[in-house]
């Protein structure tokens, strides 16, 4: 696999015996790097009613660690979304 290709995980409800796309994470990495994690309710940090997406991106400073591992000047965000039976929709804060 090429480390520039995303990887991604593809997530489903089912609902009036039907499979309902829900979203699409997407990972990247290849000395930058992108990703994305979905957090339900029931998960480890989740909220009631809520599905959170987490996203991570890190920029490559060009500096390193004293172990080489890189030093990344990452941006963190959550954004909020709610779950109708059909799709998500982002709640706005």
């Amino acid at each position: 696999m090429n480390p520039a290709e995303p990887s991604r995980l593809y997530y489903f409800g089912f609902g009036n015996n039907e499979l309902i796309p829900i979203y699409n994470i997407k990972s990247v990495g290849d000395g930058d790097y992108h990703s994305e994690e979905l957090i339900f309710p029931r998960d480890k940090g989740g909220k009631p009613n809520l599905v959170l997406l987490k996203i991570e991106d890190g920029e490559d400073t060009g500096k390193n660690y004293k172990n080489g591992d890189p030093v990344y000047k990452k941006k963190k965000q959550i954004k909020q979304f709610m779950w109708n039976g059909k799709f998500l929709s982002e709640k706005k804060r």
